[in-house]
């Protein structure tokens, strides 16, 4: 309800973000996470800490794409297909990256430390950017050729949510 909600509200401010790629994709996503996670997490219940780390990692992103994916036919073409490796890599250092920039804004007054975490942080950005310009770049990384109609992607959309709430 409250990813809803938000989107009501956005919509209400601003009619015509319904129309753009971003708002499309960002709450694509998050409808695909909060309905399609928590079926694909119940597939495989591992024991170890580190490896419900990895599949909650993998489900979540993998819930993301699913949903993502008409949206992304249509505007792009193209289905990255390693999208599991470079989630697996990027998440965890883009949160490691998120915690540092809240550490940076409650110690920027602090000459010495801010000059230390701005560094570590601007090496932390760019090897981020490195990795996923790298895998982006690899061969047969991404499914080409992939475009759809309007049209296409709303059946092809609305039918991953109607299965996904048919299994939920």
């Amino acid at each position: 309800n409250l990813v809803l909600a938000t989107a009501f509200f956005q919509l209400i401010v601003s009619p015509l973000e319904l129309f753009q790629p971003a708002f499309q994709l960002s709450y694509s996503a998050v409808l695909g996470i909060l309905t399609l996670h928590p079926i694909l997490s119940k597939l495989w219940q591992p024991k170890n800490r580190w490896l419900i780390h990895i599949r909650d990692l993998c489900s979540v992103s993998t819930a993301a794409q699913l949903f993502t994916f008409p949206f992304t036919c249509y505007y792009f073409g193209t289905f990255p297909i390693i999208f599991l490796l470079a989630n697996l890599i990027l998440i965890p250092l883009s949160t490691v990256i998120l915690y540092g920039t809240i550490l940076l804004l409650a110690i920027y007054y602090i000459p010495f430390c801010n000059s230390v975490c701005s560094y570590i942080l601007n090496g932390l950005i760019f090897t981020n950017n490195k990795i996923a310009i790298s895998l982006g770049n690899w061969e047969y990384s991404n499914i080409t050729g992939l475009h759809i109609t309007l049209k296409g992607a709303i059946v092809l959309g609305l039918a991953i949510f109607t299965i996904t709430a048919a299994i939920h």
